[in-house]
């Protein structure tokens, strides 16, 4: 899941992160969207390292279904508890704020719990310990991503609707612009689902520096990030005062 758990961040940016009462606070959102995708991100570190494995190595070979990880230290129960602590307390700490380290570190529990439901398999803590989740794109692909799907939609709806509360104003091709970063998500997902950019489109011996999974995976969820800290802050704020507490 990479749609999920970004828009979570949102949330609880519009939650925690308007912390001037009129504006959001773009770092509390780049706090939020690190810690909503924090796993993923020590993932591909961790490859880079060698202590984690991912296969296929080209990005043109990759699917959903077929796709296998070891994600032992990023993603499995038992560490997953201190990347949860280890965020709580920067959140804490650099924002002098309890709940702004709550919220992400809830945002981090958010993402295994989610990856337990629809993503790869994973365990209490290595392959020896007993396996969590369902591993759902392994059996179930195409269900896993309708389910983020969903998922995605659901949590960007509740998002829309507390921003209109607060009275923030966005603009339709800002709205565009957010709206139709998600929906590009998971459709690319669903579309190598199951069958691969190669045997998509008939690309051959195509492989190349450019054509490795992990820095294009790496690349994509900093892309992202970058996208919707730069989106997310155009807002235009309608509401009086007293609507926003501090």
């Amino acid at each position: 899941m990479m749609a999920g758990h970004y828009a979570t961040a949102l949330v609880a940016n519009e939650r925690l992160g308007m912390l001037s009462g009129n504006v959001v606070n773009g770092r509390t959102l780049f706090y939020f969207l690190i810690a909503s995708q924090l796993p993923d991100l020590l993932w591909v570190m961790f490859h880079f390292v060698g202590i984690e494995s991912t296969a296929p190595d080209s990005v043109l070979d990759m699917t959903l279904k077929s796709l296998t990880v070891d994600m032992m230290y990023s993603h499995d129960l038992v560490p997953s508890f201190l990347w949860t602590i280890l965020v709580a307390a920067s959140g804490w700490a650099l924002f002098r704020s309890k709940a702004v380290g709550f919220a992400g570190g809830i945002l981090v529990l958010v993402h295994v719990a989610c990856d337990y439901v629809a993503g790869y398999p994973h365990h209490v803590f290595g392959t020896d310990s007993p396996s969590i989740g369902f591993a759902a794109y392994h059996s179930v692909t195409l269900q896993a991503v309708a389910s983020e799907g969903l998922y995605t939609t659901a949590v960007l709806i509740y998002f829309l609707h507390r921003e209109r509360r607060r009275g923030i104003q966005r603009s339709r091709a800002n709205r565009i612009v957010i709206l139709g970063l998600f929906v590009f998500n998971v459709a690319f997902l669903a579309s190598f689902a199951t069958t691969s950019m190669r045997q998509w489109f008939g690309l051959g011996n195509l492989d190349n520096t450019f054509t490795a999974m992990l820095p294009n995976m790496l690349a994509t969820y900093w892309g992202m990030i970058i996208v919707l800290l730069l989106a997310v802050r155009r807002t235009k704020v309608v509401a009086n005062e007293h609507l926003f507490p501090q």
